[in-house]
Order: structure tokens, then C-alpha cells, then sequence
């Protein structure tokens, strides 16, 4: 039995201050309900925001006297034609008079997990911090934009592959990003269902192919490590037949985000410790690799923490993980800019081999001067 507004109204005495970490009820599969009371000193406007964009579905009544004076419809399954905003977060006006309390009812439904951090905004307050938000989101985007066409270019040049697994992973972590920040049905999409609910894990499980790919590429771990190479490569191929398996309808969102859940932290451990031990040996690359996957490490803890409603909701453990994949990306563009040294000072090497060769082959090595195939070779040269 789902409760109506009557019901809920009916018993307002039964709300009680909830003993979860701050604003996170963690995964959850029945409604949630949530009763605000708010008391205005001053005539405003106010914007009312629930600063998490998964969340599929929000009801909202603001309720005076009894009578409701405001009811709004949110959330990623709504189309953005009738949500009030078409906005990153969930957000609606309402005016604000003084002297009566005003109850803010939401009914809050989620496929995952249900965060609700809720705030409460002057108008003009709430453009400044939205801004603030959006240029800090902007920031990541365009960083993660420029790299990705920087690593194609490079890799078209070099044909190297673990250019182009960089770059792949970089589509899945752009995936995940502009899903989860709420940028997608901001701007991409009216609504978040059906193929373009499964973005985030989808874009979570591209990234870990491409990166389990990378690593072992950039390390060259199946000379090095061919025992630890294969594990990883056991950890791509459960991820992309997760992505298939998504694509083809059999897993649905929540099974989704649980694969890259399982596997995310089998291909950390993996890659974390051959990182370790190259390290430990003197390579340069292998240094950056612990850097990068330190980072994404403490991302991935911080967000699997986050979902599993562990720790509170707050600026700091909504955005860890887009942050610390940036200095992820950022250390692995320095693993990929050494790979381009080593590999010019390879080819100088070889050249100046060949150099060698050429010189034993066609002089004579007590005297230093050319032998009969140095002259030959000088005369027919001088001749054409």
C-alpha cells in the first residue's frame, strides 16, 4: 500500500529525526517519505534543493494550514516538460510568508540508493552557488574533453594501443560523469530511462575495460607479469559481458552498478600492487601508475561508501570520485607523455645501432679507414 498525502498529513506526529548518516538512507527499494517544517521571518521566495540527480522520482507538496499552496513533480524519470526546472539538481520556488509553518512533504522513490541533501536557497543566493558548481563541473568536463582529443591525435600518430585504451576509458568516465553529476537530463536528455538510466554504470564499466587494457599495455605486463596480466584481463572481459549483457536488456540498472561494484575494486587491488612493485624498481611510469590509481582508489572507496549509505552526503563525498578520476587521468597523461620519451629514446638508440653496424661493416677496424665494401659503396655513390 502506497501512502497518499492524506495519509501522511494525517500522521505528521510520527515523523522523527532519521538516525542515518547525514541525508543518506543508503540502497533502498520502497518509497521514502520526508516532512520539512519551515518558518519564514521575512516575506521571499526560496529555493527548495535535493542535490542528488540519480534519484528517479520526487513528489513534492508544500503545505500551509492545511492547504496545499505548491505541488511539483521531479526527478530523472521525469520529462524535463514537466519537472518545474530543467536544472542539474531537483529543484522548485515557493513563496514563503511569515508566521505560519510551512510543511515541505517529499515522497522520494530511487532504483539504488536514496540521498537526499536538501538545502534551502534565496534566489539570488542559490545562482551564485549553482554557478560556483557548474564552473567546477565545467572545469572537469573540459579537462577530461581536451585529453581525450590530445590521447586520439597521439595515438593516430604512434598507433600505439594504450592510447587509444586511454582514450577509451576516458569515454567511460565521461559517461559516468555527465550522467551522475545530472548534467545528462540537464542538457543531453528529457529523461533518464530505459537504455539511458544504465549511463552511469555502463560509462563505470567501459572505463574499468579500457583501464584494466591500459595498464597493462603501459607496465608491458605480459612480459613482466603475464600471471597478474591475465587476471586482469579476466576482470575486462566480465566487464564488457556486463556491458553486453546490459545492452542486451539482461541486467538492469541496480545489477549493472553492482558488476562495476564487485569488479572495480578486483581490478584496483590487481593493478594497485604490479604499480607497487615496478615502482619499488626504478620505473619512472610505474610511479605515476601508483599516483593514478591511488587516487581513483580513494574515489571509488569514497563513492562505494557513499551508495551504500555509509557516510554522510556533503560537497566533499558527492564530488570525490569526478575529482580524483581527474588526478587519475592527469597522472596517466604523464604515464603516456614517458611512454612517447622512451619510446624516442629507443628509436635513437636503434638508430645509432644501425649507425654502428653500418660503420664495423664498411671500414676496417685496425685502421678506421673504408674496407673494399665501404669503397665500392663510396664509388658507386660518387658515381650516381
Amino acid at each position: 500500500h502506497t501512502l497518499e498525502l492524506a495519509e501522511v498529513m494525517a500522521r505528521a506526529g510520527d515523523f522523527e529525526v532519521p538516525e542515518v548518516p547525514k541525508a543518506n538512507f543508503g540502497p533502498r527499494a520502497e518509497t521514502l517519505w520526508l516532512r520539512l517544517p519551515v518558518q519564514a521571518s521575512i516575506a521571499d521566495r526560496w529555493i527548495v534543493e535535493v542535490d542528488y540527480p540519480p534519484l528517479n522520482r520526487i513528489e513534492a507538496w508544500v503545505v500551509v494550514d492545511g492547504q496545499i499552496i505548491r505541488h511539483v513533480l521531479m526527478g530523472s524519470d521525469i520529462p524535463a516538460a514537466q519537472r518545474p526546472s530543467r536544472s542539474r539538481a531537483h529543484i522548485f520556488a515557493v513563496d514563503l510568508r511569515p508566521g505560519p509553518v510551512h510543511d515541505i512533504y517529499l515522497r522520494v522513490d530511487s532504483a539504488t540508493t536514496v540521498v537526499t541533501p536538501i538545502r534551502l536557497h534565496r534566489e539570488a543566493g542559490f545562482v551564485t552557488y549553482e554557478s560556483l558548481r557548474m564552473v567546477l563541473l565545467g572545469l572537469v568536463f573540459g579537462a577530461t574533453s581536451l585529453l581525450l582529443v590530445t590521447t586520439f591525435i597521439n595515438g593516430i600518430s604512434l598507433r600505439d594501443p594504450a592510447y587509444f585504451f586511454y582514450a577509451l576509458m576516458l569515454v567511460g568516465i565521461t559517461m559516468f560523469f555527465v550522467a551522475f553529476s545530472g548534467l545528462g537530463h540537464q542538457f543531453l536528455w528529457s529523461t533518464q530511462e530505459g537504455y539511458l538510466e544504465k549511463v552511469s554504470p555502463l560509462g563505470a564499466l567501459l572505463a574499468l575495460t579500457a583501464a584494466s587494457f591500459f595498464v597493462i599495455s603501459a607496465l608491458n605486463m605480459r612480459e613482466r607479469n603475464p600471471l597478474l596480466a591475465r587476471c586482469l584481463q579476466f576482470t575486462a572481459f566480465c566487464a564488457l559481458a556486463s556491458i553486453i549483457a546490459a545492452a542486451l536488456g539482461l541486467l538492469n540498472y541496480r545489477q549493472s552498478s553492482l558488476a562495476a561494484t564487485i569488479l572495480g575494486p578486483i581490478q584496483i587491488a590487481l593493478a594497485l600492487s604490479e604499480s607497487i612493485r615496478q615502482a619499488r624498481r626504478g620505473s619512472r611510469m610505474a610511479v605515476y601508475m601508483v599516483i593514478g590509481w591511488g587516487a581513483y582508489a580513494i574515489g571509488s572507496l569514497s563513492l562505494a561508501l557513499l551508495l551504500r549509505g555509509k557516510i554522510p552526503v556533503d560537497f566533499l563525498t558527492q564530488n570525490l570520485f569526478q575529482f580524483s578520476s581527474l588526478v587519475e587521468m592527469l597522472a596517466w597523461m604523464r604515464v603516456l607523455a614517458i611512454r612517447i620519451e622512451v619510446i624516442r629514446q629507443d628509436a635513437e638508440r636503434i638508430g645509432a645501432e644501425k649507425q654502428a653496424l653500418h660503420a664495423l661493416a664498411h671500414t676496417d677496424p685496425l685502421t678506421g679507414l673504408l674496407n673494399r665494401r665501404g669503397l665500392v659503396q663510396a664509388i658507386e655513390s660518387t658515381l650516381t
